[in-house]
């Protein structure tokens, strides 16, 4: 039986096989107390430091730091916002997926709390780091996007998104079209170009992984393009931060340890056993929304395809052998 703080410290420290629900739930319904706040920020500062977290027995780092992650979201506090930055700033954070996950939530609920700080502090750090061109994951920043102010956050916005070594540049466009900025639009297909001469000139460099990546980002940001243009573009099911997607955080715990969710809340089509449960499940894991659209001036009739949407970096349909963006695209014969 749970005493005292210090009692679910312990339980936690020591978790080895699933998570501890009991200690979690203690410290997350208790009264807010500085030693809850000191520890938080000690987890999430020590996440990927071996000597503290590291279990050697089991060759992988423990549940403990997840597992304050989780009680930090009853206990929003401006502390946590630089221990946050720096575990996405480490380039080893990429290997704690589901971590970085529940870093993105807190992002959110930071912003939701303390949006006067938390905002900006988050803003100032995305665009330091596409300035630094590191390999880090830190598009999970990228949260607190949804909660900046479009017209007092709108020129750093588009700063960012002008970096040439922003991580996931497609995801940060669709933020910025489900923020209803226009002059995203022509930064989209500048950024588009720039992406396309990556491609053709590092074809022979890159590993297949990287050249994969990098076409799936270009597919991602041109269909965005085109739907935005075409007024096709209906963000309500994209324009949510993962604070307003994530289940409780016992359902989502549990749904973890029975794999029923992917890393990015999903459910497995797996898991059900047929087509209707499965079309309705991501309904039941989102806040309920209105479908809206991006209102760019001047925006074309919407339009049927008479044939199925072919990426630029596709075999071209007609069968020439040649990539789509090189033979028929811009023709109006497959577009």
């Amino acid at each position: 039986m749970i005493q005292s703080i210090q009692d679910a410290f312990n339980l936690i420290d020591q978790c080895e096989d699933g998570f501890p629900y009991v200690a979690i739930e203690y410290l997350y319904e208790h009264p807010a107390d500085a030693a809850i706040t000191e520890k938080i920020v000690f987890a999430i500062s020590h996440a990927l430091d071996e000597n503290v977290y590291f279990d050697e027995d089991m060759e992988e780092f423990s549940l403990a730091p997840l597992c304050y992650m989780i009680v930090a979201e009853n206990h929003p506090s401006e502390a946590f916002i630089e221990p946050l930055i720096q575990f996405l700033s480490n380039e080893d954070a990429s290997e704690l997926e589901i971590e970085c996950e529940q870093v993105a939530y807190l992002v959110g609920k930071l912003c939701e709390a303390l949006p006067e700080v938390a905002v900006p502090k988050f803003l100032d750090a995305i665009e330091r780091l596409a300035k630094s061109e590191t390999d880090a994951t830190y598009s999970y920043l990228y949260d607190a996007l949804y909660f900046a102010d479009a017209e007092s956050y709108k020129d750093q916005m588009l700063n960012i998104f002008r970096e040439p070594s922003l991580a996931d540049p497609d995801i940060f466009a669709q933020i910025l079209a489900a923020k209803k900025i226009p002059e995203a639009l022509p930064l989209m297909e500048e950024r588009l170009k720039m992406m396309e001469q990556e491609v053709a000139e590092n074809e022979e460099e890159m590993d297949e992984e990287e050249m994969e990546d990098l076409e799936v980002m270009e597919e991602e940001l041109d269909a965005l393009i085109e739907e935005i243009k075409r007024g096709e573009f209906d963000f309500s099911t994209l324009a949510q931060p993962w604070v307003q997607q994530r289940p409780d955080w016992k359902e989502y715990l549990q749904a973890i340890e029975e794999e029923d969710f992917d890393l990015f809340g999903d459910m497995d089509e797996d898991d059900f056993e047929d087509d209707d449960e499965y079309l309705a499940a991501p309904d039941e894991l989102n806040t309920p929304h209105d479908h809206d659209y991006l209102p760019f001036e001047d925006v074309p009739e919407t339009v049927k395809r008479e044939h199925p949407k072919v990426g630029r970096n596709e075999p071209c349909p007609c069968g020439s052998g040649k990539k789509f963006k090189d033979c028929h695209w811009g023709k109006g014969v497959y577009d």
